[in-house]
């Protein structure tokens, strides 16, 4: 049989032409398989952007009742001529009281913080100033929520361990152990009230020691999860407050908690606020809370559901040590999420750019985030918002999807810190030694009047 060597020849190189496409087809069937077929959990979902109101809270201030430097009176003018819709004050081992109230103070608080307080007798508003307050006098009916019961917790160690409490009659002259943030947040859950991780960068000193990795140790990330795994009632942790000077890197421990805590079951909402200790600081950063009515059961829901975001006028990491925010804050103004497609869209006022992050990476800027556009997606996404006047920060949207399995960290169930080990001692000097002596109980009334 004679072989015609030309159609041999065509026929070979128009198979191989069908084989090349075949395995081009091949090579780019690992981008389409990108395209999963995501769901993304808001904590937005529920914010009816239209009638919700935008309310500016300052959920973390201080005054001579413990150790800052303004009246109670001064304080509350203050942050109500800053068109300010919500003040907790929560000074130090002191259970707030209403603002045209004297609260319980501690004789040893009182006594260290001399300096600031020049031993000024506490002034509370006048009744009828409060109510005016509460009512919006001056502001077109816009009146400012008294937050009942703040404390932050653990006095006796200022430098290291702070945990902030609302709405739970607990922590009056509370001393605490260092290290614990445990104790405070198990038992003001027991009370029913909500609690919150102030400054950690103060116990990590990641940003003292500059250096970010120290965020990113599990000693520390599993603490934290450890906590919000167990305690729901703790709702959020500190990522930017005061000027950032020691918060810089807590960016960095939200992210790695986030990675922690969503495949088991919980997001983990960030908080920012001023942690004000003079009438000229209590601008410098706060919450924004999507609320459909400025009450006390409302700002409850919008705790736990993480409707809010977070905003300050510095951010070390993001904006740079010396920046300063002027005017007018980054905001979010609106929310879309397009289940069908993907999407994320952001709506805001006073911004630049926008940047998304996922598993403490940059992946992205835009006011939209389209999840089929990246291979390098976490367990969720947030975003923050930056411009002249600062920062913005949303919470995180938890990313689901079928066909993706983020496996189930281990998170200790016990964290074995030299916290853990003082709370040990603690219980058993309280119960067998410190309640039977009569000099510790005298002692104890002196310094922390109870």
């Amino acid at each position: 049989m004679k072989i015609n060597f030309k159609k041999l020849l065509a026929l070979t190189l128009c198979i191989s032409l069908i084989l090349s496409a075949g395995l081009l087809g091949a090579g780019a069937a690992p981008d389409a398989a990108t395209a999963h077929d995501y769901t993304i959990i808001s904590p937005y979902e529920d914010v009816n952007w239209g009638t919700w109101k935008t309310l500016k809270a300052a959920l973390h201030t201080h005054t001579i009742a413990s150790d800052g430097e303004p009246n109670i009176d001064e304080s509350v003018e203050m942050h109500y001529a800053l068109d300010f819709d919500i003040l907790a004050i929560t000074d130090h081992m002191i259970n707030a009281v209403p603002w045209n109230e004297v609260p319980k103070t501690v004789p040893i608080m009182t006594l260290l913080k001399k300096d600031r307080n020049q031993g000024k007798e506490l002034s509370p508003l006048t009744d009828e100033r409060y109510q005016e307050i509460l009512t919006g006098v001056g502001r077109d009916g816009r009146g400012m929520l008294d937050v009942p019961l703040g404390n932050e917790l653990n006095g006796a160690v200022p430098r290291d361990t702070h945990i902030n409490s609302l709405f739970a009659e607990y922590g009056q002259g509370l001393i605490g152990v260092s290290g614990d943030y445990e104790t405070p947040a198990r038992e003001v859950e027991k009370l029913g009230g909500i609690t919150f991780l102030n400054h950690l960068g103060n116990f990590t000193q990641a940003w003292d020691n500059s250096d970010p990795n120290i965020s990113r140790q599990p000693k520390y990330v599993n603490k934290f999860a450890r906590i919000f795994l167990d305690y729901p009632s703790c709702v959020a942790m500190d990522i930017n407050s005061g000027t950032d000077a020691h918060t810089g890197y807590d960016r960095i421990l939200w992210d790695e908690v986030l990675m922690k805590t969503i495949p088991n079951g919980r997001n983990v909402s960030c908080i920012t606020f001023s942690d004000s200790h003079g009438l000229d600081q209590d601008d410098r950063a706060f919450t924004v809370m999507m609320q459909p009515e400025n009450t006390v059961a409302a700002l409850k829901t919008c705790l736990k559901t993480g409707a809010y975001f977070g905003v300050s006028r510095h951010a070390m990491v993001e904006l740079g040590e010396n920046f300063e925010g002027i005017g007018p804050t980054p905001i979010v103004t609106h929310i879309a999420v397009d289940q069908t497609a993907d999407k994320i869209t952001l709506t805001g006022a006073n911004y630049d750019e926008i940047t998304w992050v996922s598993n403490g990476k940059i992946i992205a800027t835009g006011a939209s985030l389209d999840l089929d556009d990246h291979v390098d997606l976490g367990c969720y996404v947030r975003a923050y918002l930056t411009g002249p006047g600062g920062i913005c920060y949303t919470q995180a949207f938890v990313i689901t999807a079928p066909d993706i399995d983020w496996g189930t960290p281990y998170v200790p169930g016990v964290t074995l810190d030299y916290s853990y080990f003082l709370r040990v001692l603690q219980t058993l000097l309280d119960k067998y030694v410190l309640q039977h002596s009569f000099v510790f109980k005298l002692t104890r009334r002196l310094l922390v009047g109870i």
